[in-house]
């Protein structure tokens, strides 16, 4: 792991951590090891996109969870859930019932 800048002080009330790697899964490993290693409560964010992932970080430790383009991006949203209809399928029961 390379690690950015990590904000924190006698008084800190919030850490910030970021990695430089591109990563297309959360980062459940650094979340565990902050959340035994920091005195502040660790907010995991980045890459949780469906109910089984968001369970994860609250297992590892966090304190909350984010997930951002998950639940305020629609054309995040529909380009990932526009795939398990049956219209993309190619079903004739779609085409038929129309718009």
């Amino acid at each position: 792991m390379q690690a950015g800048r990590v904000l924190a002080g006698r008084r800190a009330e919030l850490a910030t951590v970021f990695t430089a790697e591109p990563a297309t899964t959360p980062r459940l490993t650094l979340v565990a090891r902050l959340a035994g290693a920091l005195a502040v409560p660790v907010i995991a964010e980045g890459r949780y996109r469906d109910a089984e992932q968001i369970g994860q970080p609250f297992a590892a430790g966090a304190h909350s969870v984010v997930m951002g383009n998950a639940v305020t991006s629609p054309l995040w949203i529909t380009r990932r859930l526009v795939p398990a209809t049956p219209a993309a399928a190619g079903s004739p029961d779609a085409a038929a019932a129309g718009p």
